[in-house]
């Protein structure tokens, strides 16, 4: 496995561009992920965990990824300042158990951060 020199997103070795970015393999990356114990299914139990699975929206025209939106200035009128990431599912091979993880958790969190402290300086509503 080789993690990509531009978006880090973690990649088979036997593909020499990132399916997410397309960025060129650079020469020499591997990506050695450690050991995790498997994951166990929180409603049955089981470790035939389905992991990183895409979850795409069907809209009109083509497939997108499912993504989630923070704006870190909701009350600006421009320039919200948007913090987005694709979401990835967890699916249980026994019972279909799904649940939802978001790709970049810490930069949404950030944002979320940045949105409290922006209402406080908003003006006020009448």
């Amino acid at each position: 496995m080789w993690k990509c020199g531009k978006c880090g997103e973690v990649i088979e070795d036997q593909f020499d561009s990132c399916w997410k970015c397309s960025a060129p393999r650079e020469e020499g990356q591997i990506f050695e992920r450690p050991e995790e114990p498997p994951p166990l299914c929180p409603k049955c139990g089981s470790n035939k965990i389905i992991r990183r699975a895409r979850i795409l929206d069907r809209g009109a025209e083509m497939d997108a990824e499912l993504t989630v939106e923070i704006e870190r200035r909701p009350a600006a009128i421009l320039s919200k300042g948007k913090a987005r990431s694709d979401l990835r599912a967890a699916i249980c091979g026994s019972c279909g158990y799904t649940e939802l993880y978001a790709e970049n958790p810490a930069e949404l969190y950030e944002a979320f951060l940045q949105s409290e402290n922006s209402e406080d300086d908003a003006p006020p509503t009448q």
